[in-house]
């Protein structure tokens, strides 16, 4: 049930990223990550996640592409690995492609009680981590929950670069 939390987050992120005047409307590599593999074991649902957060896309299977202009690529990374090495690789000079970062780590947790999550966002087309951090491309949240009947209530969250 807490996934639906971390889930509801990234819509909220994409919602903000699209209406960012340094998002463009290119190509997409959506990459997913979380400590201990807890919040995007499925890529299914991953790539499921990412059609409902953009729809700019339309829904394609993973395997087949169409006569569309653009397309969306979605994939799971290690949570540990270094990602401004994941913008370096994954952006362009030209622009075209928009590499989108999304990590998730619950950092406190009493079971059935409290738990806090700790997201990082961060979207960019080019490889400038300074720019990117003053452009609101980059944030880091935090979000503490209680259990509250049959649903996890936020009580709090904070963005932690701002």
């Amino acid at each position: 049930m807490l996934k639906l939390k971390v889930d509801d987050n990234y819509l909220s992120f994409t919602q903000r990223r699209l209406a960012n005047p340094y998002n463009k409307n290119v190509n997409e590599t959506v990459f997913f990550g979380s400590c201990g593999d807890e919040f995007f074991r499925d890529e299914y649902k991953n790539e499921r996640l990412a059609y409902k957060a953009n729809q700019n896309f339309e829904m394609l299977d993973s395997l087949r592409f169409s006569n569309q202009e653009y397309y969306l690529n979605v994939t799971s990374f290690p949570y540990h690995d270094n990602i401004a090495g994941i913008f370096q690789k994954n952006t362009e000079e030209s622009g075209d492609i928009t590499c989108v970062v999304y990590t998730a780590c619950r950092v406190m947790d009493i079971p059935l009680l409290y738990a806090e999550i700790e997201t990082f966002e961060g979207f960019s087309n080019y490889y400038d981590l300074h720019a990117m951090y003053y452009n609101e491309q980059l944030e880091t949240s935090h979000f503490s929950y209680i259990w509250c009947i049959c649903f996890w209530l936020e009580v709090n969250s904070k963005t932690l670069n701002k």
